[in-house]
């Protein structure tokens, strides 16, 4: 009986560790290393990582 609520238990222990492995992450959809330079400034965008000044800047740069 206390067997089932332990590997419950167990389970969302081992699956938090791999969320939050980072780049070990199954689940991760995107990899930066792999990925052309416009689609990491895109997604940086989109996550509010750097602002749209900071965007146009570096836009500007790959587009040279």
């Amino acid at each position: 009986m206390l067997f089932g609520p332990l590997a419950i238990f167990a389970l969302v222990i081992i699956l938090f560790a791999i969320w939050a492995g980072g780049r070990t992450n199954p689940w991760r959809r995107h990899n930066d290393a792999t990925d052309e330079p416009r689609q990491v400034l895109d997604r940086r965008f989109a996550r509010g990582e750097i602002d749209e000044e900071e965007y146009l800047r570096r836009s500007a740069m790959l587009d040279s």
